[in-house]
This record gives structure tokens, sequence and C-alpha cells, in this order.
């Protein structure tokens, strides 16, 4: 007797699978563009507005936020030698300080000019 073929993940998805992932694409499409032009955006003001964390304040701020989440309290030690975690916590500052930047701006703040030549 032989034994029944068993799909294996190189073939393509059986037609309903296809069809609930096409729905759930089209429905995740607007979100999902919407994300990244603001992603776009800010990543622009962040190069204009020359913001730009020093690895003293990533780490500062990495340790900050570790201490506030009581999974992460004990994983520091991980996080700090985690090339992608520290990534993850230099983006964020990064987008925070940008937003602040952003915000004062809107809020009337002038912005502090680098010298030039230093």
């Amino acid at each position: 007797m032989a034994s029944p073929v068993t799909p294996t993940r190189t073939h393509p998805p059986p037609l309903p699978d296809a069809l609930r992932f096409q729905e759930w694409a089209a429905k995740a499409r607007p979100d999902a563009e919407t994300r990244l032009r603001v992603d776009m955006v800010l990543g622009e003001a962040t190069k204009k507005l020359d913001v730009n964390p020093t690895t003293e304040e990533v780490y500062s701020y990495l340790l900050t936020e570790a201490a506030k989440d009581e999974e992460l309290r004990g994983e520091v030690d991980k996080l700090t030698q985690n090339r992608n975690a520290v990534e993850y916590f230099r983006h964020r500052l990064t987008r925070l300080k940008t937003l602040e930047k952003l915000v004062g701006i809107a809020s009337g703040e002038k912005l502090e000019s680098k010298k030039e030549g230093a």
C-alpha cells in the first residue's frame, strides 16, 4: 500500500491558504505603506537635523529601558553584547531624538546650528 503524499514547504500552499494570504496582504498593505512613508520621512528628518546619538547615549538608553522591563533586567549583559540589540536601541533613540527636535521646531524653538569648520 502506498503511503499518502504529504505536501512539503517547497510547494505552493493550497488555494484556500493562498487566498487567505492575498486577503491579509490586501488588508495590511495600506498600514504598511503608511508606516513605510513615516519611516522614510523620519529618516530624512534625522539626516537633515543631524541626529546621531553617541555610543554612550545608546548604552545609557539601553540600560534605562532594560531597567524598566522585568524580562530585560536580567538580560542586560546579553543585550549590551548583542550587536542587533544595541542597533535596535540606537534606532529607537535616534527616532526619539528626531521626534523631540521636530516637536521643538513645531513649538517655535530655534535649531542649534553647527559651527562651521568644527
